[in-house]
């Protein structure tokens, strides 16, 4: 009996582990293998591209869309080539930057024409508006621009608006905040709501996941209303635009581009750079091409040891201390409410989170809480797993 259900049993376990088993990482949906790095693949064909054959396909589009991984150093040196391909065949581009907010503005229009030194801008933008390290990334780009005059766009509402959204959600906003983000917001697709959970459930922003969500939304809808604007006005109807942002804001297009489309339906196209251990399956649907990279190397994880929750403003509060910590060793105790690192504003725990990930660099940083209404100053250093 057993002799002759053999050969069955073989051939379900050699199917289960062809069909439903495949180990984690970067694949094309119904392959088995794993897309490797420094490969450009039309997701509708499955046929991979040079990069002038890439740029002949995006040529063809009026807005392009640039997914990435902020801090990737050679995922931002691809945008560039496409970015310098794309400009070599036509000249009236503008870019458009997720890391920048809509009131930077003037800021980039000073830079590209001219009107302010490279120490000035630095000092105006890595530190008070991104960290350091993804400043130094997106300088070749910005120095580009610089040199081509090609404009820039700040497309995103402020951190400190998108921050009160995620605690206390949209409707809460005051009417100074509102006016800083998309006046249309439509708040979904369902199937965008469940990426968004799977990619970012492990954020406790006051208000949960929902209203998370909603913040990623507001952002969603702000860039695509500034970019949509911007390519039917006066200066920008002539040209076309390439969009830089993160990747989960283009999969799909759930995030930016289907938004562009409700307001001006331009041709589309889309690039999502990914690395291999990214755990997707990418169907015709997730975008029109990828561009897959070598991994960043990997960032040792800083630790404070801490429990952080929200207390009632939002606030990152200490809820509990680790033994043998550096928190410990500092003094910090549950209860203390932490208002600043670094001179940064800390309105919630994304900005914590963001803080430690960003600018976790090995030095000492300043911290400052709130411990039963007086102001108490630390100094310490992150340790690393």
């Amino acid at each position: 009996m057993l002799k002759t259900l053999a050969p069955a049993l073989c051939l379900l376990v050699l199917l289960a582990s062809t069909w439903g088993c495949a180990p984690p990482g970067l694949r094309l949906a119904g392959r088995w293998d794993r897309l490797e790095p420094d490969r450009i693949v039309d997701l509708k064909t499955g046929r991979d591209l040079s990069l002038p054959e890439l740029v002949d396909r995006l040529a063809r589009a009026r807005v392009v869309f640039l997914g990435e991984l902020h801090n990737h150093p050679a995922q931002h040196r691809h945008q560039l080539e496409i970015v310098e391909g794309l400009w070599s065949r036509d000249p009236a581009l503008v870019l458009g930057l997720e890391v920048f907010a809509r009131t930077d503005q003037p800021l980039l229009d000073r830079w590209v024409g001219g009107r302010i030194d490279e120490s000035v801008f630095l000092e105006q933008v890595a530190g008070p508006k991104m960290n350091r390290s993804i400043f130094e990334v997106y300088l070749p780009l910005l120095q580009w621009a610089r040199r081509t005059r090609t404009p820039l766009l700040a497309l995103n509402a402020p951190r400190s608006v998108t921050a009160k959204v995620a605690a206390e959600g949209l409707a809460a906003l005051p009417e100074a905040d509102r006016s800083l983000v998309a006046r249309d917001i439509r708040v979904g697709p369902p199937a965008y709501r469940d990426r968004i959970t799977r990619a970012f459930g492990f954020h406790e922003a006051r208000g949960g996941l929902e209203r998370f969500f909603e913040a990623q939304v507001v952002w969603d809808e702000t860039m695509a209303e500034t970019l949509s604007e911007y390519l039917a006005s006066p200066a920008g109807r002539d040209r076309r635009a390439v969009v830089i942002c993160g990747n989960e804001h283009v999969m799909f297009g759930y995030g930016v581009p289907d938004r562009v489309g409700r307001r001006l339906d331009p041709a589309r196209a889309s690039v999502l750079m990914l690395v291999p251990e990214d755990d997707e399956r990418l169907t015709t649907e997730a975008a029109d091409f990828v561009w897959v990279t070598p991994p960043a190397p990997p960032p040792r994880r800083p630790r404070l040891g801490v429990a952080l929750k929200a207390d009632p403003s939002g606030r990152p509060m200490v809820a509990a201390v680790s033994p043998g910590s550096e928190a410990e060793r500092i003094g910090l105790a549950p209860g203390d409410v932490l208002i600043e690192m670094d001179g940064r504003p800390l309105t919630s725990l994304m900005d914590m989170h963001r803080a430690a990930s960003e600018d976790g660099k090995d030095r000492e940083h300043d911290l400052t809480v709130d411990r039963n209404g007086e102001k108490r100053a630390f100094r310490f250093r992150f340790r690393r797993d």
